[in-house]
């Protein structure tokens, strides 16, 4: 596994998750559509966790999930992909 440090760590399968998670690399705006335009869905701090539903819904875009909440988050504000 490699963090967005890009240190390197060796983890037991069975100890990783099926989820795929990003990491907010500054505060995020997560919006309804993949769109500049859409609306705020909600935004997250820099290091909070998104659950990654899919990785490019749209280009330059991923559709991800926190707390119940759904939406888009442009590539560039997220580390994980």
């Amino acid at each position: 596994v490699r963090d967005q440090t890009g240190q390197s760590f060796w983890v037991e399968r069975g100890d990783l998750s099926p989820k795929r998670m990003l990491v907010a690399t500054r505060l995020a705006t997560v919006r309804q559509a993949a769109r500049d335009d859409a609306g705020i869905a909600f935004r997250v701090a820099e290091g909070v966790l998104l659950e990654l539903i899919q990785d490019s819904p749209a280009p330059g875009w991923a559709q991800v999930r926190h707390e119940g909440s759904a939406g888009f988050v442009r590539v560039g504000e997220v580390w994980g992909l």
